[in-house]
């Protein structure tokens, strides 16, 4: 009971799970079969929310937070939001112009996010939480770095609502060309991004410059009036031969993005790593990071650098290649991987691992196609290593090599992104073709992000020896972080018709940013027209899972990029049981514990992939026993999609991120019955 209202909660006597919840105030009693409880008579008025979303008009209302709602706002004064739960359960924060209510598990990971912008007084079982605003700008679309020429768009809304006109000044700037100079905010559109349009300036000298925009308000609002707002920005020079400039930061909340308001860090030893040992040699050149925590490197010779810094004790990091900028084209990539979360349980079959839904346990089960394992076949995985000494692959892998590194070893020792993946394609105790050969090239440098050409070389390497190693499939569970609606031909797409010619069917995840793109569309490689592509569904009910309030079969997970345009399948993809070498037991979202021969649950399209990779493998070996030839890779794709299931995007997922938003259309999901 808090403040005259009180909480009942109707329970399932078998296994004792929350059915339904009811508030009730002013009831002198409650009578129940076996005992009676008596309650505060006292009278309160409250709302109960009865949908996801509720907006709060009268003033001085009180609100119970229920399981469903995902938004309870306010336009109103004194609006108190009752949690029944201890506030060290919970946090709140604000993002720009709104407030959120964040619950949290054991580890402090974010459970459940609802936003109670408008909101007076949080009401926790243990105490009352004034929420307090920050009045300040809420700035986006700033770039870390840019080149003079070049233009960007800059939003900028306040950041709670003021009493009075706030008329916002821009200061002069002789390397900057602005749109406009003062914007206007109101209590009717202070919360409305205004767009301010900035050109950097063209000079004749040769150096990367520091620069700042400097706001100032003009208002008699206290919360905002004697206010001054700075924010820097590193003009890179485009008169250099070449040069390569970015920003060392504090990333505050580990998004692997330059956020407003996280601060440079200044003095920091940054070098060209040229040899590529992780260490500053005495040869190799190097920088500081300026006060704002910004370093240059200018007058380079075209090439590949290799950029490390020497970081303290104890920082960790959470490195970004948009966060860089160089005058040398580049292409960035990176592997599409979510944050592995650990099930308490290993599975008690190959079903329950894989997601029982594609029928591979009753496959691995009949009588004559269960001698079907993908024998005699290759399987090539690209990604970031593996180990090859894992039992998971009975000495299976007949070739490796770093593509990154140039060199034979294709291990790194807390990147097991590629082990977990292997394990699906072709693990003997958790992989559709279990007795398939792998091949592993690795693509990634060390630190888990690069540029394309690895990967243009290793697609190389797979055409000239696709016939030396029968090869039948490849599998690349990594993508650009782009998101295409319709098929995309593109650097790597004379790779991939080679590939499709000589008979090597080639599969791609679809990418792991749909609640951040919000629209339909899959990344490269898996929009190439000749890129099998395949996108991740939940395997089964795992209960309340990140974004998801409820789980099931043929959910498709939340993060899975798709469209009807271009995606072929979707495979079960959260959460899978695979081969692991290291652990990240701190969730901090990084490997930080090595440990060999182990297994773990990982989600992600990449784990979706390796599904259709294997069937690929097992399929061919199929093909050969009873056709006595390999089938085409369109024969392939066409026995995939046709006996594949039917899902609908927006039926039954419970997952409000980007307010619920789904594609509303048909696609496949792989069976292998």
């Amino acid at each position: 009971m808090m403040n005259e209202i009180t909480e009942i909660k109707t329970l399932n006597v078998s296994g004792g799970s929350k059915v339904e919840t009811l508030y009730v105030s002013g009831i002198e009693e409650l009578s129940f079969l076996d005992q009676t409880v008596d309650l505060n008579n006292q009278v309160k008025s409250f709302v109960t929310p009865e949908n996801a979303s509720l907006k709060i008009e009268q003033n001085n209302q009180d609100v119970i937070l229920t399981a469903k709602a995902t938004s309870i706002t306010s336009d109103a004064t004194g609006t108190t939001l009752y949690v029944f739960g201890n506030s060290s359960n919970y946090e709140i924060n604000q993002a720009g112009a709104k407030h959120y209510l964040y619950e949290i598990d054991g580890s402090s990971n974010k459970i459940r996010t609802v936003e109670i912008s408008g909101v007076s007084n949080v009401q926790f079982t243990d105490k009352i939480q004034v929420i307090e605003t920050d009045y300040t700008l809420d700035l986006s679309g700033i770039p870390n770095s840019i080149t003079e020429g070049d233009t960007f768009d800059l939003k900028i809304s306040l950041t709670g609502k003021p009493s009075s006109e706030v008329a916002l000044a821009l200061a002069e700037n002789t390397k900057l060309q602005f749109s406009g100079t003062s914007i206007q905010f109101s209590a009717e559109n202070w919360a409305t991004p205004q767009n301010l349009k900035v050109t950097v300036l063209q000079d004749d000298d040769k150096l990367n410059e520091d620069t700042s925009l400097v706001f100032s308000f003009n208002t008699a609002d206290e919360n905002y009036s004697n206010q001054s707002i700075t924010q820097m920005i590193s003009i890179i020079d485009d008169d250099n031969y070449g040069s390569i400039s970015g920003k060392i930061y504090n990333d505050f909340n580990k998004d692997a993005d330059f956020d407003f308001g996280e601060g440079g860090m200044s003095g920091w030893t940054v070098y060209l790593d040229q040899n590529k040992n992780g260490n500053l040699d005495g040869s190799e050149v190097f920088t500081l990071t300026n006060n704002l925590g910004g370093y240059t490197f200018a007058d380079l010779d075209p090439g590949t650098y290799t950029i490390r810094a020497d970081a303290p004790r104890g920082w960790v990091s959470t490195y970004n290649l948009a966060n860089q900028s160089s005058t040398f084209t580049s292409i960035k990539g990176n592997s599409s991987d979510l944050s592995s979360s650990s099930f308490p349980d290993n599975p008690n079959s190959l079903g329950e691992g894989l997601g029982e839904s594609t029928g591979v346990e009753k496959i691995k089960s009949d009588i004559v196609f269960s001698n079907f394992t993908g024998e005699g076949q290759t399987i090539v995985v690209i990604d970031d290593g593996i180990q090859s000494s894992h039992p998971n692959f009975s000495g299976r892998v007949v070739y490796e090599y770093d593509f990154s590194d140039n060199d034979s070893n294709a291990f790194n020792k807390y990147m097991t992104h590629g082990t977990h993946v292997a394990g699906i394609a072709a693990g003997a105790t958790t992989g559709i073709a279990s007795e398939a050969d792998i091949i592993m090239l690795k693509v990634f440098p060390d630190y888990g992000k690069g540029d394309g050409t690895p990967i243009e070389k290793a697609l190389q390497w797979v055409i000239n020896n696709c016939d030396t190693y029968n090869i039948a499939s490849v599998n690349l569970s990594l993508g650009f972080q782009d998101n295409n609606l319709n098929s995309k031909t593109w650097f790597l797409s004379d790779k991939f018709s080679a590939l499709k010619s000589n008979g090597v069917f080639v599969c791609a995840s679809t990418g792991n940013d749909f609640d951040y793109y919000a629209l339909p569309g899959i990344a490269y490689p898996a929009a190439d027209p000749n890129v099998f592509s395949v996108g991740s569904t939940i395997t089964s009910d795992i209960g309340k899972w990140q974004e998801h309030n409820t789980t099931g079969t043929d959910h498709i997970s939340f993060y899975s990029q798709r469209t009807e345009n271009l995606l072929d399948v979707f495979a079960p993809g959260t959460m899978i049981y695979s081969s692991v070498h290291a652990f990240d037991l701190d969730n901090d979202g990084y490997n930080e514990t090595y440990a060999p021969n182990s297994y773990n649950w990982y989600p992600g399209t990449s784990m979706a992939s390796p599904q259709v990779a294997g069937f690929a493998a097992v399929a061919q070996q199929a093909a050969l026993e009873y056709l006595g030839r390999k089938l085409s890779v369109d024969e392939l794709s066409k026995i995939i999609t046709d006996n594949a299931d039917t899902i609908y995007d927006g039926d039954d997922e419970d997952d409000p991120i980007n307010d619920g938003y789904h594609t509303e259309a048909y696609y496949k999901r792989i069976n292998f019955e």
